[in-house]
């Protein structure tokens, strides 16, 4: 507060690790919460450009509802996928009963919005993300969404997974846009006997950075 009373630049870039990279409202967005963040906001902190994305990216990835709407309601605006990664199975679901179209849509790294919601089920990003991974995964099927073999595999859903494996044994190899593979996808969901199917049906253990 004081700083900013100094007229400090409310968004000025970060230092040491962060040179270069996020302003102060990001951070806030992580770890230093809405108070903060009001106070930024208040003195002018850009929501509409990369920077307020950011934030918005970073308070949907740690499921900080407070501090996501808050980010909405000084201006920023949230796509479906961001939707989906704060975990705001609701809010996702109107978007898709509004534009049925979304269903089939991918974002910039090529997930479908069931892909994404499958991504979040990853148990080690943070209490409470597989839960709400899943709770959009099943409402977006009921939307209509197509299971294919990254959703599959995340659900451990070794019924579907050995079909379409079986219909197209080449799907073992299939890549989403930012290089993941369905081994990852079963490996950040904690899929054992999905991974499992997929290791019988070619998945090789040493090309997906899948150990590590």
């Amino acid at each position: 507060r004081l700083l900013l009373e100094h007229e400090a630049d409310p968004d000025a870039i970060g230092f040491n690790g962060n040179t270069g990279h996020c302003t102060p409202i990001v951070i806030a967005a992580w770890e230093g919460g809405v108070e903060k963040m009001r106070l930024l906001l208040d003195a002018g902190a850009d929501v509409s450009g990369d920077q307020g994305l950011a934030a918005l990216s970073t308070a949907a990835n740690h499921a900080s509802i407070d501090r996501f709407d808050l980010l909405l309601e000084y201006g920023a605006r949230a796509t479906p996928w961001m939707l989906v990664r704060a975990g705001l199975t609701d809010r996702v679901i109107e978007r898709v009963d509004d534009d049925p179209g979304l269903l089939t849509q991918r974002d910039e790294d090529g997930y479908s919005l069931l892909q994404a919601a499958a991504l979040r089920m990853n148990r080690d990003a943070g209490e409470g993300l597989p839960a709400a991974g899943r709770a959009i995964v099943q409402a977006l099927i009921e939307a209509g969404a197509e299971v294919e073999v990254f959703t599959a595999a995340a659900m451990n859903d070794v019924t579907r997974l050995r079909a379409l494996l079986q219909t197209e044994p080449a799907l073992v190899q299939e890549r989403l846009g930012d290089g993941k593979s369905p081994v990852n996808l079963a490996v950040l969901a904690g899929s054992n006997s999905a991974l499992a199917v997929l290791l019988d049906a070619g998945a090789d253990p040493n090309n997906d950075n899948a150990l590590h």
